[in-house]
C-alpha cells in the first residue's frame, strides 16, 4: 500500500489526474484479496495490483475511459484456462 501512496502523492503533486481500481469481490484462489488497488494515470503510469498481471491492462483502460466520460463502473473479470 505504501507504493500506492508515494505514487498517488507524487502524481498529485504533479498535478497529473488519476484513477483507481480496486477488488470488491474475489473467490476461489484469485491473485489478489478484496480490497486490491491499481491506480493509474493517463498516460499510462500505474501502481498497484489487482490481477498479479493478467487484467491490468483491461483494468487501466476501464480507468482511462471512466476518466474520460466522468461515469464510475463496476466490470467482472471471470476464471479460465487461457
Amino acid at each position: 500500500m505504501k507504493e500506492i501512496l508515494d505514487a498517488v502523492r507524487g502524481w498529485q503533486a504533479d498535478g497529473i489526474g488519476l484513477g483507481r481500481a480496486v477488488v470488491i469481490r474475489s473467490f476461489g484462489s484469485s491473485p489478489r484479496p478484496e480490497g486490491a488497488n491499481l491506480v493509474a494515470t493517463a498516460d499510462g503510469r500505474m501502481a498497484g495490483s489487482i490481477s498479479g498481471g493478467c487484467v491490468e491492462g483491461a483494468a487501466f483502460e476501464e480507468i482511462r475511459q471512466a476518466r474520460i466520460d466522468g461515469v464510475s463502473r463496476v466490470i467482472r473479470y471471470g476464471v479460465s484456462n487461457e
